[in-house]
């Protein structure tokens, strides 16, 4: 299991490593003092289970982080971790794509709690925010419903966020340190159960069902 903590205030980060890492001797944990940081370390390390990032950190802010997190189609869950419970900011955090939010007042059992859930596929919010952001959440629910509609695995959406980049069999099969042939499977369940017979027609649908943006 690996987590990227990102965060400006450097001796939160440590702090927080250190809790996690208690609760999980064999988790390994990177962290990035700045969002530029961090997608250097996405690039530069797989196999990324989770990310907890801050909102308020200068130049560019967690929003930003979650924005390309979006945009360049990483399926990697992020929470966002914050002293701000402005609704209005975490309204935007999840219609970027987060997967929850949990408040730095919150102990560490809460913690624990919040980010198994977000392990398991599930999107968390403190109680007190709950009614408020209902609606949200089930935005954000929708992407996993489609794909579990369409029988679509995680893996298989990593393998059509590449084709989307437009990166050959044998890329996408060094970047997810599978086999050709595997990826050559994907493709072929993926287009069938999205009822297509082109890589082109394979990421029109996926868009429009919004499973890639």
């Amino acid at each position: 299991m690996k987590f990227l903590l990102v965060d400006d205030h450097w001796l939160f980060l440590d702090g927080l490593a250190n809790v996690l890492t208690i609760q999980n001797p064999k988790l390994e944990v990177l962290k990035a003092g700045s969002v530029d940081d961090a997608l250097k370390m996405l690039d530069e390390h797989s196999g990324i289970d989770l990310i907890l990032v801050d909102l308020a950190m200068p130049t560019t802010d967690g929003l930003s982080l979650l924005n390309s997190l979006s945009t360049q189609n990483y399926l990697i869950p992020a929470v966002v971790l914050s002293a701000s419970e402005d609704l209005t900011q975490i309204s935007k955090a999840m219609r970027l794509g987060a997967s929850g939010f949990i408040p730095k007042t919150y102990g560490t059992k809460y913690l624990s709690v919040a980010i198994d859930r977000v392990l398991a596929g599930e999107i968390f919010l403190p109680e007190n925010m709950q009614n408020e952001l209902d609606m949200i959440c089930t935005e954000a629910q929708t992407k996993n419903e489609i794909a579990h509609q369409f029988q679509i695995t995680p893996r298989q959406l990593e393998v059509i966020s590449m084709l989307k980049k437009g990166y050959s069999n044998g890329k996408i099969a060094d970047l997810l340190f599978i086999s050709e042939h595997t990826v050559k499977s994907h493709l072929k369940q993926i287009f069938q159960k999205l009822d297509c017979e082109t890589r082109l027609a394979c990421i029109s649908k996926a868009q429009s069902l919004e499973l890639i943006n």
